[in-house]
């Protein structure tokens, strides 16, 4: 599962990296909804446009009143003032000939980079992506990792089957055959496994390596919970 070529995404842009709103003149993409954990969030996308480059930014957290203020183009800056999560540039990309497709490109890419985060589960206002391209991007990605979670569960591999005995859960991924995720040792974020390559790494937690490494590293967080009082 890959992005769109000549794509950069981040999956939640800071406000206090945009600290003045969206830019003034984008076009509305449309609004829709995200599922994050136990609750769901409105966000809107806007595209904005540069000789060489095109931008979309995001508002996420917003309310219907302020979705219904982008949709009508009216002055973006008060965005900073308003109540919401957070806002600013999400994805950049080369400049399309048509706004449509180069919307639709960057959500795309929007959505993939924020798989087991957050995942869109209907669109609330239109623009330039309506409800029929809107439902068709997300109905094909989610065939796609359901597909990817197929073909994983069909090949097993050691650093996998360690992950399971150590009762951290292994899960496909979804974004691509070889990947999965597991939870890593008494923390709330997960680890990443790859199984072609019998290796799993945790970004957060600076640690990598193979079966072995996973099993000490599980031994020495179990250990260190126990002296806590925390695991017994």
């Amino acid at each position: 599962m890959c992005n769109p070529e000549n794509i950069q995404a981040t999956p939640w842009p800071k406000a206090e990296e945009h600290p003045d709103g969206l830019p003034v003149g984008g076009d509305f993409i449309c609004a829709y909804e995200i599922h994050v954990g136990v609750d769901s969030i409105d966000e809107a996308a806007v595209l904005n446009r540069g000789p060489d480059q095109d931008e979309l930014w995001v508002v996420s957290g917003l309310s219907s009143d302020l979705i219904d203020d982008l949709a009508n183009e009216l002055d973006p800056s008060h965005i900073a003032q308003e109540e919401v999560l957070t806002w600013g540039l999400a994805v950049t990309g080369d400049r399309k000939d048509q706004k449509p497709t180069a919307a639709l490109e960057m959500l795309e890419a929007l959505i993939r980079c924020r798989v087991g985060y957050g995942w869109p589960t209907k669109i609330v206002r239109s623009g330039l992506i309506g409800h029929r391209e809107f439902d068709k991007l997300v109905s094909g990605l989610e065939a796609e990792l359901e597909a990817n979670a197929v073909a994983a569960r069909k090949h097993t591999s050691e650093i996998v089957e360690a992950a399971r005995e150590l009762d951290l859960t292994p899960t496909p991924t979804g974004t691509d055959p070889r990947f999965w995720s597991a939870r890593c040792p008494q923390t709330n974020h997960p680890l990443f496994i790859n199984a072609e390559v019998n290796e799993f790494g945790c970004g957060w937690c600076k640690r990598k390596g193979g079966p072995a490494e996973l099993a000490q590293f599980v031994a020495e967080r179990r250990e260190r919970a126990r002296k806590r009082g925390v695991l017994v």
